[in-house]
């Protein structure tokens, strides 16, 4: 149960991750093009948040688990004082006025609809960020003001509103490109080169049936020398080359390969034709054990077992 809950933490975070990142590209965007961001959640925060910030006045203002802002936008109402509706019998909405904001408190956050609000929410799926003038999954398309606002995502022409649609898919292509690379820098790509083969190398059955001894050093493949096990593999079957030049203890030996070898390989469902041939040495032994009963120590050299070579004495 604790792996299971450890798992799932980190997945969330992962993915928690993932989704800022993405929603940043959309504010970077958005800020770029002067679009306000009314707020950049991560983690949904239904009716209330455990941490919420935003910077007016010249600092930050931050609260925990408090309930959330009320929006600045309220009912449009005619010169009677009644609510205006659409046609579906919604009402419309306005963006508070000037004077309406300056009337709040200085306290309320609502009177600076330039500043961002950042907060963490408590649902752990995902997160948002939400642009003035967009439907999406924070606004309703009746919940907008009925004529776009110089400030609002829908007021922009069309080449500005695109790059704010494609940023946060932008960023998480960039972020992949940052975090592979940075993968491949610190781990790259790791083979034993083909000439650090000290003992040789093992071959499989297909390949002793061919001409191989074991303990045979690759020289060259059709007169090109490999770097790794993986291009005798591709050179012997994919590009079906056949002249082989190996060292053979202290003598250079040219090996033909069979003009079937591909079907052989195929037909023996063995397609790792060769391993490096390593001499068993003893790293530690522990007490108490056979082993240590035998009188084994530390760096001894196992050269066979029943009077079996090991690989690298054969």
């Amino acid at each position: 149960m604790e792996t299971f809950w450890i798992r799932a933490l980190q997945m969330i975070l992962a993915l928690s991750f993932l989704v800022v990142i993405h929603e940043l590209g959309h504010f970077l965007f958005a800020r770029l093009f002067k679009v306000r961001v009314e707020k950049f959640y991560m983690f949904f925060n239904p009716q209330f948040s455990l941490v919420r910030a935003k910077k007016f006045k010249g600092k930050w203002h931050v609260k925990f688990f408090a309930r959330n802002v009320e929006s600045n936008m309220v009912p449009r109402t005619d010169e009677f004082g009644n609510e205006s509706k659409d046609e579906k019998g919604k009402p419309i909405y306005r963006p508070m006025t000037e004077e309406e904001l300056q009337a709040l408190p200085e306290e309320d956050w609502r009177r600076y609809p330039d500043n961002t609000e950042w907060g963490i929410g408590w649902l752990p799926f995902g997160g948002y960020c939400s642009i003035a003038g967009m439907v999406d999954e924070t606004t309703a398309a009746g919940e907008l003001p009925s004529e776009p606002q110089p400030w609002e995502y829908r007021a922009l022409p069309t080449w500005k509103r695109l790059p704010i649609i494609v940023g946060g898919v932008l960023v998480n292509f960039v972020a992949a490109l940052l975090i592979y690379s940075m993968i491949l820098f610190a781990w790259g790509t790791e083979y034993m080169p083909i000439e650090n083969a000290t003992y040789g190398f093992q071959f499989s059955p297909v390949m002793v049936e061919a001409g191989f001894e074991q303990g045979d050093k690759i020289l060259t493949i059709d007169g090109e020398k490999p770097k790794d096990k993986a291009d005798v593999v591709e050179w012997l079957l994919v590009e079906g080359d056949r002249n082989v030049q190996v060292l053979r203890g202290c003598v250079v030996t040219d090996i033909t390969m069979p003009e079937d070898f591909g079907k052989k390989v195929l037909a023996s469902g063995n397609t790792s034709l060769i391993d490096f041939r390593y001499p068993f040495v003893v790293d530690s032994v522990i007490p108490g054990t056979p082993a240590a009963q035998a009188q084994l120590q530390k760096g001894d050299s196992i050269v066979a077992v029943n009077d079996v070579p090991t690989p690298a004495n054969q």
